[in-house]
């Protein structure tokens, strides 16, 4: 079972490969901010940071087929 930081990881490779195939650049620009917000709260549950995240939305997980 993934961690936490794995899953938002995944959120934010996700947020990097979205943003790629995207032909508006205010969306490139927001999935980018999203993937870093991501990574960073990533990093602060590695870490062990005794503050919650930084209020990114819990993420579902997605069956994957």
């Amino acid at each position: 079972m993934p961690t936490l930081a794995q899953i938002y990881e995944e959120h934010a490779e996700e947020c990097i490969r979205s943003a790629e195939r995207s032909d508006d650049p205010n969306r490139r620009d927001l999935l980018l901010k999203l993937a870093s917000q991501w990574r960073k709260d990533a990093q602060a549950l590695r870490r062990g940071a005794e503050s919650a995240p930084s209020g990114a939305p819990a993420p579902r997980r997605r069956n994957k087929r």
